[in-house]
């Protein structure tokens, strides 16, 4: 049997030490998105053109090199393509041309960021992937008034260093991504 550890302290009874502890450990059981700093975000980077944008951590699955594409006939125009995703066939969009961005030519992406927001599953075109960035909530600003009413939907605010947070949830709820089938 164990002996019980006991705290004494000759400044304080032991019902003021137990009641420090029991202050100190409450502190302690607070996980982090929990302080006052707001609830911690875990961002992916990316640039697009000049711009930089920012996804949830969350719902990226992997990220690829530059891949060859397949263009598939009768898709939209933002459909880039689809490419073998180990042994999966996944569509890969052009993210600028969903959001309604002006045009920007012929994408040069170096990295293909594949992401899972409910059941869908498909790759989007990044010209550079940055970092992994960590953030609390409560550093996001208000989108900006000058965001055209296209992109203002899915951009859920701006993060310190203008980057635009895409919300991907929104993003694929918008009718001109929803596939409806018809038999």
């Amino acid at each position: 049997m164990e002996t019980p550890i006991t705290v004494t302290d000759p400044d304080y009874s032991p019902v003021q030490v137990a009641a420090i502890l029991a202050r100190r450990a409450a502190e302690l059981a607070k996980p982090l998105e929990e302080t006052t700093h707001g609830r911690l975000l875990h961002l992916l980077a990316f640039q697009l053109g000049q711009e930089r944008y920012a996804i949830d951590v969350a719902h990226v699955l992997e990220i690829y090199p530059p891949q060859p594409l397949t263009p598939v006939p009768r898709t939209p125009d933002f459909v880039v393509g689809i490419f073998n995703a180990r042994g999966r066939f996944l569509s890969v969009v052009d993210l600028p041309a969903v959001l309604g961005l002006p045009g920007r030519g012929q994408p040069a992406f170096n990295q293909i960021v594949v992401v899972q927001v409910g059941d869908i599953e498909v790759g989007f075109l990044a010209d550079v992937v940055e970092d992994v960035l960590m953030l609390f909530d409560v550093e996001i600003e208000a989108p900006l008034t000058a965001v055209s009413d296209t992109i203002a939907p899915f951009i859920r605010g701006i993060a310190p260093g203008l980057l635009a947070i895409v919300d991907l949830n929104a993003l694929f709820r918008h009718k001109q991504l929803i596939v409806y089938e018809e038999f």
